[in-house]
């Protein structure tokens, strides 16, 4: 089941694309008109751009469909720790991290080591893989 999650993603994801495109076009000094330089890199990070929404998609429906959250004595633990290292109080460190996403962050690490630990990995060649497919379509 995908929510209304993803349609915000895709907002946000056009804006930081568009951000990134503004800020090579002015980098790169090339004498190209505004929108040749929207293309080439539109065209650059498109496929990165999709891999990315469609993971976060992925990544959202297997943390609810498992019940994987991330809870705020989570948040505090991670920040007690990092409190004795860096002499930060847990508090602001536990602020920061809510302001910079890190429930998120820390949720793709739940899902990951949830996928890693319900999963057998099998270590495939892939020259051999793309011989055995072409020999299929044969």
């Amino acid at each position: 089941m995908v929510k209304d999650t993803p349609t915000v993603f895709f907002k946000v994801l056009a804006f930081a694309l568009f951000f990134k495109l503004s800020s090579f076009c002015w980098q790169s000094g090339e004498k190209k008109s505004d929108g040749d330089h929207k293309k080439a890199i539109a065209e650059y990070f498109k496929p990165r751009a999709e891999w990315n929404a469609k993971w976060q998609i992925i990544l959202e429906n297997i943390a609810e469909a498992e019940g994987l959250k991330v809870e705020e004595n989570e948040l505090e633990e991670l920040a007690k720790a990092e409190a004795e290292k860096t002499g930060i109080s847990v508090a602001k460190l536990v602020k920061y991290y809510n302001d910079t996403n890190r429930i998120e962050v820390l949720l793709e690490e739940k899902v990951i080591n949830f996928l890693k630990s319900n999963n057998k990995i099998v270590e495939v060649d892939a020259d051999k893989k793309v011989k055995e497919k072409k020999g299929k379509q044969k």
